[in-house]
Formats: C-alpha cells, structure tokens, sequence
C-alpha cells in the first residue's frame, strides 16, 4: 500500500510486498540504470549486486523483519 501525502509525489511506504518493490522498481529502473552508471566509471559493483540480492532472497524467505547494516554512501 502507498500512503500519499500532500507535499509529496512519493509518499510514505507502507507494508509493501517484495512483488511490489520489485514492480516498482522495474517501472523506474533505478538500480540497474546506477549499476550500468557504476560500472561505466569503472567502479566495482558486486558487493552491491550481492547485497541487495541477498536482501531479495531474505525477503522472499518470508521473513517479517531484517537489517542491513552498513553506511549509505555516494558513489560518483
């Protein structure tokens, strides 16, 4: 389910399934377009690649709740 708010064309994200996350992120792909970036200014990308795959398999599992620790960082 997404929550809309007013100043927001996002909105909050609210018990979304693994089938919805992917579907949205098909729909814009972001992440295969920033590995495709990544990978053009010779970056490393399969510890990214295996993380979120990882996540993906840990949520399919059924799963109700997990972390991923780690910094978010701003890759160039």
């Amino acid at each position: 389910m997404i929550v809309e708010n007013d100043d927001s064309t996002w909105g909050n994200l609210v018990g979304l399934s693994i089938s919805q996350l992917r579907a949205i992120a098909q729909q814009r792909d972001r992440y295969q377009t920033q590995l495709t970036r990544l990978k053009g200014l010779g970056k490393q990308t399969s510890c990214i690649e295996a993380a979120v795959s990882s996540a993906c398999d840990t949520l399919e599992s059924g799963t109700t709740s997990f972390v991923i620790y780690g910094e978010p960082r701003h890759l160039l």
